[in-house]
């Protein structure tokens, strides 16, 4: 029951934050009072929970393989991924009421997974502004130096460490790389909570004192800014909620208690399309389609393409299963306690 119970609370997390970012997007936040509006003005905030349960759930399922897991990461990532770059330049093309140019250089480096918002030092934005897609690049880069860091003997030393150096590193110069590597450290937060599951505290204690000390670094860095999504004030905003989720998450688990399954009911329902409706969403919603219509689309858009890529990430995966896979170097100190079964959740994107 116990393993069930934290099923659901993943599915539920994951499924809550992409509504949650579908809703900030689609509500005229301007055109309502304050009031009604501030509780959905947190749309990234919502991203940096995506990354924590990427972290966790990555962690839990790491099969040690590196070609399994690499086939599963781009399976999950790169069908949607594909549909939702299509989609942006169609919504863009019917919104600008001709059919634009490609934007080439902009493809190139999204598909290379280069895009972020347009921050200080930024390569490339979103394709055809579909905005949400910035925090796949850093989806891709956390998978990597991941599976990097798990070759080592000491992953959490190393990722710990090198995203500390990414971090002294962007404040002195805010590169897209510095930032990517600065960023690891909140998902792996995640990756912390999913060890301190197995008995072994350390990981996600220092990953906290990681991220505290970040949120501090950026706090001495503030400086007048025009928007609340500048560096460093988005810096702040991002670590900082990734210590309210770890506090709150702390809480839940030392509560011991879970709320009742008509309270997850509607994010679990939404979270197996979670990773589609982020991707999807945003285009549709600034195509010229109302908001209603817009919603509608989304949902039923992303039911139809996380299908498509379920079974062909079936066949794909079952066209590799024969092949052994190799053991990581990595073993956990609690490898000897069983894992309880958090494989079967797949990563969002998130995500």
């Amino acid at each position: 029951m116990q393993v069930q119970s934290k099923l659901v609370e993943l599915e539920a997390l994951r499924g809550f934050a992409a509504l949650y970012v579908l809703l900030h997007h689609a509500l005229p936040l301007e055109a309502i009072h304050p009031f009604v509006a501030l509780p959905f003005r947190f749309g990234q905030e919502a991203v940096i929970l995506f990354f924590l349960v990427s972290g966790y759930v990555i962690h839990r399922s790491w099969p040690g393989a590196l070609r399994k897991y690499a086939i599963a990461r781009v399976l999950r990532i790169y069908p949607i991924f594909f549909f939702a770059l299509a989609l942006s330049y169609a919504c863009a093309s019917v919104s600008a009421g001709a059919l634009l140019p490609p934007d080439l250089a902009s493809l190139a480096g999204n598909l290379l997974m280069l895009q972020d918002r347009a921050r200080e030092g930024g390569i490339v934005t979103p394709y055809m502004g579909n905005a949400p897609l910035w925090s796949l690049s850093y989806e891709v880069f956390f998978y990597v130096a991941y599976a990097a860091a798990m070759r080592t003997g000491r992953p959490h030393a190393v990722a710990l460490v090198a995203s500390s150096v990414g971090l002294a590193a962007m404040l002195l110069l805010p590169f897209q790389g510095f930032r990517f590597l600065a960023y690891f450290m909140v998902w792996w937060i995640g990756v912390g909570f999913a060890e301190a599951e197995r008995g072994n505290r350390n990981p996600l204690l220092a990953a906290l004192v990681c991220a505290t000390g970040a949120t501090v670094a950026f706090a001495l860095h503030l400086r007048p800014v025009s928007s609340t999504v500048d560096f460093p004030v988005l810096e702040l905003r991002h670590f900082g909620a990734a210590l309210l989720f770890s506090a709150a998450a702390l809480t839940w688990q030392r509560i011991g208690r879970s709320a009742p399954g008509w309270f997850f009911a509607p994010f679990v329902a939404i979270a197996p399309i979670s990773y589609g409706l982020y991707a999807v969403h945003y285009p549709l919603l600034t195509s010229g389609l109302t908001p209603a219509a817009a919603v509608a689309a989304a949902f039923l858009l992303a039911v139809v393409i996380e299908r498509i890529s379920g079974r062909l990430t079936g066949r794909l995966r079952g066209s590799s299963s024969q092949s052994a896979p190799k053991p990581s170097r990595y073993t956990s100190p609690r490898s000897a306690t069983p894992r309880r079964g958090l494989s079967a959740v797949p990563s969002r994107r998130s995500d």
